[in-house]
């Protein structure tokens, strides 16, 4: 997914918000892990199974729901 720089300043700031609601994980460092897996240039029904693989540990039952209602990639 291609994301600039303004704009991934602007996303981490919303994933921070909904991150603080769904985890116990630091908010801030997770959700510089979320930009850096939704900037990788794969397709995105890889990147879906990919975040989904990826998250799960910090997300537990949030990470498919979250996922599959496109809140982050569709941000």
């Amino acid at each position: 997914m291609i994301i600039g720089d303004d704009e991934a300043a602007e996303l981490k700031l919303w994933v921070v918000k909904k991150l603080e609601d769904i985890s116990d994980a630091d908010s801030d460092v997770l959700a510089d892990y979320v930009l850096a897996l939704i900037r990788a240039e794969t397709p995105e029904p890889e990147l879906r199974l990919s975040a989904v693989a990826n998250l799960e540990d910090f997300l537990q039952d949030s990470t498919c729901s979250e996922i599959k209602n496109r809140t982050v990639l569709s941000y």
